[in-house]
């Protein structure tokens, strides 16, 4: 199982081809958690929320009780359930963030509004998990 010792994500105000910029010294998060398009969330940021496995192109997420499988090609690295949650929940943060900043046409999309009240139920959701245990 992988701690997350390191993992950064930021919005890339860059104009190279990616949307979020990772660093982590795991090969498989780095790359995860680099966003390309809005795709992968648009099409994943429901299953998150329901923690059912989803995935698209050459990224999967695969839950299990307590833990989350995390692929990137056929490579795998596992995080702990609550963990993964919160980093999805500042993926989605940075990314919401990066759009409205970015004046982004993605606010429009009929999904956007979705994804920001899941992102919101996901904040919810985190606080009563963090004051259970």
């Amino acid at each position: 199982m992988t701690k997350l010792h390191h993992l950064s994500i930021e919005w890339n105000y860059d104009t190279d081809e990616r949307m979020t910029l990772s660093k982590s010294s795991e090969p498989v998060l780095q790359n995860y958690f680099c966003m390309r398009n809005w795709d992968y969330i648009r099409y994943s940021f429901q299953d998150v929320w329901r923690e059912n496995d989803t995935g698209l192109e050459n990224r999967r997420i695969e839950f299990q009780k307590e833990y989350v499988n995390l692929y990137v090609d056929e490579q795998v690295s596992k995080l702990e359930k609550n963990e993964f949650l919160k980093t999805m929940y500042h993926l989605y943060d940075v990314m919401i963030i990066g759009a409205n900043d970015d004046h982004h046409s993605v606010r429009y999309e009929p999904w956007w509004q979705e994804f920001t009240e899941v992102f919101y139920q996901m904040k919810r959701k985190i606080e009563i998990e963090n004051e259970l245990y």
